[in-house]
């Protein structure tokens, strides 16, 4: 089953590396290395700019058969995306006439544990659940499904990964494509002279993901001639250690030209900590977020944003995908599509129906696949 909408990943496998040639440093071939560096990874941001639509499911599904069923959102933790993806979620549940429970871990493994365990002894007919990495509640998704109820994992694993057991379904962004995307624009700016400080959370496999996949992209295309440098923090201290990790960095390597901030949340507090050092290099993140957007926009240190589609949108999607499982259909994996957002092309307006086509219509799509309208 398919969407009406382009995100496929941008594939760098045949890129070859910038290696400097010769013995003589910056020799005609090294010169020559550089320029292809540079124009593939123009190629890769450019591709990764464009606008995007946002469509239905092309494949019918029997809405009316859902009236009444039971599903729960688990979300991870309180954040301003969660907040759109709920009312997407809860919007296209009530145009299922579908029964709806929702659950905030606050980021704390009992309560979600206790999220999933509610969801089951209630007789919930399907849940998703957010951006949470299944081995942690293996013994309550197991038990999920043995109770014949499907469970869906929400922006957590890349589409198309090995899926945990009880694990029926992966809807998500791909973590891959964002690390490509991110790294490209970087050495676009950099005309592929890059030296990246990355700190990240420890243990965040998803952002873990695109943190590897930045460093091996920069290595493919830019080889030696760039550095990437990443560290470490704890997760549960994000608040107060990841912004003095990033400045502590930036000061101890003065060749540092850009700062990488790994998840949504990340780039306010790497920014406002980098103003009180007095630091002026360009941050590239991930995710979009209002403050994120709202720097890109105003002259801020940050200059490059892989985004998100609107967290409304994803919660349709994850509805649609939640119901066709209730149904008993197999789907397959589910790409949500990202897009690069740079502070050039923030000029024409950072708001979702300049950023993604078919913003407005797209429940109109959703409800005509089911059979609603």
């Amino acid at each position: 089953m398919a969407y009406a909408m382009t995100a496929g990943l941008l594939g760098i496998a045949a890129l070859g590396a910038c290696q400097e040639s010769g013995d003589n440093g910056e020799d005609s071939g090294s010169s020559v290395a550089a320029a292809d560096c540079v124009d593939r990874a123009t190629k890769l941001a450019d591709d990764a700019s464009a606008k995007i639509g946002l469509g239905g499911p092309s494949d019918k599904l029997d809405g009316a058969q859902l009236a009444g069923k039971s599903v729960w959102l688990l979300e991870p933790a309180p954040a301003p995306y969660w907040a759109e993806v709920e009312r997407g979620f809860k919007a296209a549940a009530k145009a299922l006439d579908m029964k709806l429970n929702i659950v905030n871990a606050q980021g704390q493994l009992p309560n979600m544990v206790r999220g999933i365990d509610q969801a089951v002894a209630s007789g919930a007919d399907g849940i998703v659940l957010g951006a949470w990495d299944p081995a942690s509640v293996a013994n309550q998704v197991k038990a999920a499904e043995e109770a014949g109820i499907p469970v869906l994992l929400a922006m957590q694993f890349d589409p198309g990964s090995t899926k945990a057991e009880g694990i029926a379904q992966h809807t998500s962004v791909s973590f891959v494509r964002m690390g490509e995307v991110i790294a490209a624009e970087m050495l676009r700016a950099t005309s592929c002279d890059l030296n990246v400080v990355a700190p990240f959370p420890a243990g965040a496999t998803n952002v873990g993901t695109m943190k590897d996949q930045t460093a091996s992209t920069i290595e493919d295309l830019c080889g030696d001639a760039c550095t990437y440098k990443a560290s470490e923090f704890p997760l549960a201290q994000t608040a107060t250690a990841l912004g003095p990790l990033a400045v502590s960095k930036l000061n101890a390597d003065p060749s540092a030209n850009y700062v990488q901030a790994t998840f949504s949340s990340a780039g306010p507090l790497i920014e406002a900590s980098m103003q009180q050092a007095s630091l002026d290099v360009p941050i590239a993140g991930t995710g979009g977020g209002d403050p994120d957007l709202n720097s890109l926009s105003t002259g801020g240190l940050m200059k490059a944003n892989v985004i998100y589609a609107p967290g409304e949108y994803t919660g349709w999607v994850l509805v649609d995908g939640i119901a066709r499982l209730v149904s008993g259909e197999q789907i397959d994996d589910k790409e949500i599509p990202v897009r690069l957002v740079t502070a050039e092309s923030a000029a024409d307006g950072i708001t979702p129906a300049n950023l993604w086509d078919g913003f407005g219509t797209f429940p109109a799509e959703f409800t005509k696949a089911w059979g609603l309208n």
